[in-house]
């Protein structure tokens, strides 16, 4: 089915590349949507219509139905095929921000902070996205848990500065040996609480 997205982008003034990051793809796919050589999946053509503000129907070059004999036509053929329009379940931010940090096999969660840590840039309540398998580099703010020293695992974020875990006045060291702290995984992005 032939899309409408080329002359949408441009009506819009948005670029391939300016679109291709609002959804997490390449702007060469976009490209090749636009060309025709590559057909998106439904879930890249939801992101596509959450970024640009559009339905499904003008992505596809649909046009309203403007007139009350077709629309009563249209009524009558919904009731008797028995089928209802479909209507898209609202995906909140997070959820998009996490289905797109999510491609190519990341596992990525979500997490609220409960208290501020403000030498982590971090405040009370923000959503904080963790990829679970990435790789940590130096400086990186990772997920981890600590034996605190009545045994009991807590959860912490710390900055990772190998092989210490800082934040604020505590700094714990990653020894694997004894196993008193473990890095589940690093931070890839914070959603501050006010903007959700």
């Amino acid at each position: 089915m032939k899309l409408n997205l080329g002359p949408i982008l441009k009506r819009q003034g948005v670029t391939q590349a300016a679109l291709a990051a609002r959804i997490g793809v390449s702007a060469g796919f976009v490209s090749e949507i636009i060309s025709q050589k590559k057909q998106p999946s439904m879930e890249t053509l939801a992101l596509i219509v959450e970024a640009l503000g559009v339905t499904p129907g003008e992505i596809y070059g649909a046009t309203e139905i403007s007139t009350a004999q077709n629309k009563t036509a249209q009524d009558f053929a919904l009731a008797e095929s028995g089928a209802t329009p479909f209507q898209p379940k609202p995906r909140s931010d997070a959820e998009t921000i996490l289905a797109i940090s999510a491609r190519n096999g990341r596992h990525v969660q979500m997490f609220t902070t409960n208290a501020a840590q403000p030498d982590l840039g971090l405040l009370a309540g923000d959503k904080v996205l963790i990829e679970m398998n990435g790789k940590i580099a130096l400086d990186d703010i990772v997920i981890c848990t600590i034996l605190d020293a009545d045994g009991t695992a807590r959860t912490h974020l710390r900055r990772w500065l190998d092989p210490w875990l800082v934040s604020g006045p505590a700094i714990d060291r990653l020894d694997p040996a004894n196993g008193s702290a473990a890095i589940l995984g690093k931070v890839i992005g914070v959603l501050r609480a006010d903007f959700l």
